[in-house]
């Protein structure tokens, strides 16, 4: 293999190209790495790389009413838990009230991998001021705090995919 610094543009875009088939490919470098040749990716489909899967699947809220047989009885609790399916992966999350605002913790079950979690409040269905973000450790875990109460879009970006998560409401228990 040659030295980098004596690739061509058109070497250096076919090894980019294979880097992104590696399944542990660090996905920062490839993004790098594919948007340094942007017209060309984009023609050749390397930016279709990243899959969009549109959302995830509700398929468990503490919240939910009537609520849900657990293995934990008791009194209700201001925490909810909920448990997201997307194919290949479930997401586990769980909201707390805190000092500063709610609290979000979370980990992806699935193949360990990094990647940058998002929640955007929404206004009207649009997104409202900055996002709060947290990067994936290593067991997939994250937390982010001082969430205000409101409606979210958690979105997770992962080393191949995109997962969206329905409309999170953060917040109070409503009766």
């Amino acid at each position: 293999m040659k030295p980098f610094d004596r690739c061509t543009d058109a070497e250096f875009e076919a090894l980019a190209r294979e880097a992104a088939r590696w399944p542990d490919a660090p996905p920062a470098w490839i993004r790098q790495a594919l948007a340094a040749f942007p017209a060309r990716t984009q023609a050749a489909g390397l930016a279709g790389a990243l899959r969009r899967v549109v959302q995830a699947v509700l398929a468990f809220d503490s919240f939910a009413q009537p609520p849900l047989a657990m293995g934990v009885r008791g009194l209700p609790s201001a925490s909810r838990h909920l448990l997201f399916n997307t194919p290949g992966r479930d997401i586990d999350l769980r909201l707390a009230p805190g000092t500063e605002g709610f609290q979000l913790s979370g980990q992806i079950l699935g193949p360990d991998e990094t990647g940058l979690v998002s929640a955007q409040a929404l206004s009207e269905g649009q997104p409202s001021g900055p996002a709060h973000q947290a990067q994936l450790d290593t067991m997939g875990e994250f937390r982010i705090g001082g969430l205000s109460a409101g409606v979210y879009r958690l979105t997770l970006d992962l080393a191949d995919e995109q997962v969206v998560l329905p409309d999170l409401h953060i917040g109070e228990r409503q009766p």
